[in-house]
C-alpha cells in the first residue's frame, strides 16, 4: 500500500502503505496488553497465510499501478509489537514489505522508507480500532529522526456502512482519517497528509484516499480494492 507525504523544509519522500466513548483519546505509544495476541488476525484484518488483495492505484499525476499483497507466516518485532509481515508486489515499484500488528483492537501498519529518501525512517501508523464509534479520537508517535518527529491523529468517520468498490459489496465497513504532521526542529508542527481509510469486517483494507497539504509537494491518490482471496 502506497501512502507517502515529503516535506519542503527537509525533503523527504516517504512510502509506507485507535479507546471512547464520545471522544476518548489516546496519546503517545501505545504498549500492547499482557496476554494479548500481538500479531495476526483481527476482524477487519485477516491475516492467514497465502491471502492475497490486489489493488488499483491512481494518483492526481495520471500515474496508475496494480499492488497484489500476499499475508506471509513470517513476522518481524519493532519496538513492543510484533507484526505479520505482508509482501507487497507492485508492478511499478517491485517487491516492498510492510507489516501489520492487531492488538487489544488496534490495528497498526508499519512501513520502511524506500531507497532514495533523505530521511530514513519508518512510518507506523495506528489507523484502526474496531471498538471505536463515530467521533471517537487518538493520537499517536509515528516515528522521528534527529530532524523531526512524526505524529498522527485519528477520528472514526462513521462505522458500519455499506460500500460497493470496484463491483465488489462490502457490509460492515469503517472509515477512518488519518492526518500526519511533522514536528520540525525550530519550525513547530507542520500538517502533510490526510488518509481516509475504508476498512471492511473480515476483509481488510478495501480503500485508501490521500490528500496532502500545501506544503507536502506531494500528489493526493486513490488506492482501491478489485479482488481478494481469504486462505
Amino acid at each position: 500500500m502506497k501512502l507517502s507525504a515529503s516535506i519542503n523544509i527537509i525533503p523527504v519522500v516517504v512510502l509506507i502503505l485507535f479507546s471512547v466513548s464520545c471522544k476518548k483519546e489516546i496519546t503517545g505509544d501505545l504498549p500492547p496488553q499482557p496476554g494479548k495476541p500481538v500479531y495476526g488476525a483481527g476482524d477487519y484484518q485477516p491475516a492467514n497465510e497465502g491471502s492475497t488483495w490486489v489493488y488499483s492505484y491512481k494518483d492526481t499525476k495520471g500515474n496508475q499501478d496494480l499492488f497484489t499483497v500476499k499475508a506471509t507466516k513470517d513476522t518481524m518485532s519493532f519496538d513492543t509489537l510484533t507484526y505479520r509481515v505482508f509482501v507487497n508486489y507492485a508492478n511499478s515499484a517491485g517487491l516492498n514489505n510492510y507489516y501489520i500488528a492487531v492488538n487489544s483492537h488496534n490495528y497498526y501498519h508499519r512501513q520502511n522508507v524506500t531507497a532514495g529518501t533523505n530521511s530514513p525512517f519508518p512510518l507506523n501508523f495506528l489507523y484502526l480500532n474496531d471498538t471505536y464509534y463515530d467521533d471517537d479520537s487518538w493520537q499517536m508517535d509515528a516515528g522521528k529522526n534527529d530532524h523531526y518527529s512524526a505524529y498522527i491523529i485519528g477520528t472514526i468517520v462513521a462505522k458500519d456502512i455499506d460500500m460497493n468498490i470496484n463491483n465488489l459489496q462490502f457490509p460492515h465497513v469503517m472509515h477512518s482519517r488519518v492526518v500526519l504532521y511533522y514536528e520540525v526542529n525550530g519550525v513547530g508542527s507542520i500538517k502533510m497528509a490526510t488518509y481516509d481509510y475504508y476498512v471492511a469486517q473480515n476483509v481488510g483494507i478495501v480503500k485508501i484516499e490521500c490528500q496532502p497539504s500545501t506544503h507536502s509537494g506531494e500528489v493526493g491518490f486513490t488506492q482501491a480494492i478489485i479482488s481478494y482471496t481469504l486462505k
